[in-house]
């Protein structure tokens, strides 16, 4: 019997049918998830965030400081601006990410520019506060320098936030039931460390249009509201034609900080309500999906006389010669090579006089300058490594 064939609709409708035997399998009695499965859930997420593919998107936005305190001790104007920005996100879904950042910070509006890659378990960082002189590049653990930034659109696309937790197995997941969100149904799951009983964060995910959160808080000491950040969700095409189910996607959003304990008592913010507002907005004609990002992206480019970090360095170093499929260079046998080459070139030279007659020895010039000049050259090629590394 011939095999019948599925319609766009029909595969659309096996997938989701896909997707919620997989949801159910990790119900509990009360008709939500198990209270503590948190791999399960991971499960059902990776399944809705694998068809985004590579995510590509600019972004701008605006922090102003609400408490008027805090606004004038930072010598800001009326309006409380302290940061307007813009930037760029290509993200590619395996924990691979790049971020550009271009800031107008604080009462003087000084310029910056920050760059954040993040591969796997390693965040390569560029900050440059306007001066290309004073640009400096680092490493870090990419569980410290991530997504979720200041002036960063990770502040509203949560997807590797909510992985990282995830997988985290030092931190317990708990789902707390099913809440709406502008009307909108969501999973509410927490996440709490060992020693405390309060929870670290709360998110409340739309399952229903990509796992994305709707809203996340994150919570300080004995349970003190910290952060609030709100989001909406748009429908954005990954393809021209109707056969296109689209993706949904973080289209802007708003974050909100609260006072700190120590905040509130030296100053007159209301712990109850945020001193600070972050609002973000994707350029919804920038938005591409489903593109396939070389690793060549996620390398920073930097500047000759960049300050770079010891340990930036090897990094590109090995990754440079990962690409060009090079053996690595040590820095001894760099400076072996250096010398056996400074010695090789005396001693052509030494032997191109000694054969050259008095009268002869304008024909030979040519040539020893030709000597020295490629001698040079290896020679700064291998002085360069050495200084960078």
């Amino acid at each position: 019997m011939q095999r019948p064939k599925t319609t766009c609709f029909g595969r659309i409708a096996l997938a989701s049918c896909v997707l919620w035997i997989s949801v159910g399998s990790a119900t509990g009695a009360r008709g939500g998830l198990s209270e503590d499965d948190g791999a399960a859930f991971l499960a059902v997420l990776d399944s809705l965030w694998s068809s985004l593919g590579g995510i590509a998107c600019e972004y701008e936005g605006q922090e102003v400081y609400l408490d008027q305190q805090i606004a004038k001790n930072a010598n800001l104007e009326a309006d409380g601006v302290y940061d307007s920005f813009s930037g760029s996100l290509r993200w590619r879904g395996d924990g691979f990410s790049r971020l550009e950042i271009y800031r107008a910070v604080g009462p003087k509006k000084e310029l910056a520019r920050e760059i954040l890659v993040v591969r796997g378990e390693e965040s390569e960082i560029y900050t440059n506060p306007g001066d290309p002189k004073a640009g400096a590049g680092y490493v870090q653990d990419s569980r410290r320098q991530n997504l979720s930034r200041p002036a960063s659109v990770g502040l509203i696309f949560q997807v590797d936030a909510l992985r990282g937790l995830l997988k985290n197995p030092h931190i317990s997941f708990k789902h707390e039931g099913v809440e709406k969100v502008d009307g909108h149904e969501c999973q509410v799951v927490a996440f709490y460390f060992p020693d405390k009983k309060w929870p670290h964060q709360r998110f409340w995910i739309d399952v229903n249009r990509g796992g994305h959160s709707l809203k996340r808080e994150l919570y300080g000491d004995e349970g003190r509201l910290a952060t609030r950040t709100s989001v909406r969700l748009r429908k954005f095409q990954c393809a021209t034609g109707g056969a296109d189910p689209g993706v949904w996607l973080p289209a802007s959003g708003d974050h909100e900080v609260y006072p700190s304990a120590e905040t509130a008592s030296r100053t007159t913010a209301d712990p109850r309500s945020p001193w600070s507002a972050t609002h973000l907005d994707v350029i919804p004609t920038t938005v591409e999906c489903k593109v396939r990002f070389p690793d060549s992206v996620f390398v920073i480019n930097y500047r000759p006389g960049t300050p770079v970090s010891d340990a930036l360095r090897g990094v590109m170093q090995e990754y440079g010669q990962q690409l060009a499929g090079k053996k690595r260079i040590t820095r001894r046998e760099a400076e072996s090579l250096l010398e056996e080459q400074l010695k090789a070139t005396a001693d052509q030279r030494e032997d191109l006089m000694n054969h050259s007659s008095y009268d002869d020895t304008s024909s030979a010039l040519p040539w020893i300058f030709l000597v020295c000049g490629v001698s040079s050259l290896v020679a700064g090629v291998v002085l360069i490594y050495l200084r960078r590394s």
